[in-house]
């Protein structure tokens, strides 16, 4: 009888800051998610159309481009497009919020954060999207899905 393990999960962890990537990497490897990093905006789109992670968490004060650019060219792109994507800035610009919210991002939130909270949404956003499935048989007009299950911290 052969045993399937699941494909662990994997995110994109787009940032100029190495502590940041260490405080994530740590932490990822806790709940089992799997980080690829990337230090430049530019790298980060490169590295999303290869690896085509279950998530993409980005800086918004990048030095190559901001997140706005990014985030523009994730979702125009075919491959990366339906690739959920949490932004996080310094900065507290409603305006900006707003626009990435227009453009498609999951989620914005404020630095400095709690590395809690942020797996805590990295999680609820993987599984979110990854546990949602059609109920096959369901009879009646609508098209309803199984409700996500939410990973609790352990």
């Amino acid at each position: 009888m052969t045993v399937h393990k699941a494909p662990r999960k994997c995110i994109l962890f787009v940032d100029d800051e190495v502590g940041l990537h260490r405080a994530i990497a740590r932490s990822a490897a806790q709940v089992g998610i799997e980080v690829v990093h990337a230090m430049t905006a530019l790298d980060g789109v490169r590295l999303a159309m290869e690896r085509r992670p279950d998530l993409i968490v980005l800086d918004m004060g990048m030095p190559d481009l901001d997140g706005i650019q990014v985030l523009t060219r994730l979702k125009a792109a075919r491959k990366t497009a339906s690739i959920p994507v949490v932004i996080y800035s310094a900065h507290n610009d409603h305006d900006q919020r707003i626009e990435a919210f227009q453009i498609g991002a999951e989620d914005y939130f404020e630095k400095p954060f709690d590395l809690d909270m942020l797996m805590r949404r990295i999680e609820h956003h993987i599984f979110k999207s990854s546990e949602s499935r059609p109920v096959s048989g369901v009879a009646g007009p609508t098209d309803d899905t199984v409700p996500y299950v939410k990973r609790l911290a352990r």
